[in-house]
């Protein structure tokens, strides 16, 4: 399975360090966390609210599923653009 990780801090690491004990990690963070770089499978730095280049990055990697660790994406709704893609996510809609 292939599963991103939105964010790039200690709450982001360690979502990614358990998920990476069964599926391929891939990562798009605001800014780079090494740690973080080394788990992931692939990784993208870039603006955690540009969600155009998030959901190109998911399809580029077959993402089945998104875990989205920053408030800031999740305010804007991320978690309904993804699923607008048909990409699942964990995290609340913006309603």
């Amino acid at each position: 399975m292939n599963i991103l990780v939105i964010g790039s801090g200690a709450r982001e690491h360690a979502i990614a360090k358990a998920l990476d004990k069964t599926a391929d990690v891939y990562t798009y963070m605001g800014r780079k966390n090494p740690g973080l770089a080394r788990i992931s499978k692939i990784y993208k730095v870039g603006d955690e609210s540009d969600f155009d280049s998030i959901i190109s990055f998911a399809k580029e990697n077959d993402i089945e599923i998104a875990f989205i660790g920053p408030e800031a994406p999740l305010e804007k709704a991320i978690v309904d653009e993804l699923e607008k893609v048909g990409i699942k996510s964990v995290g609340p809609k913006q309603e």
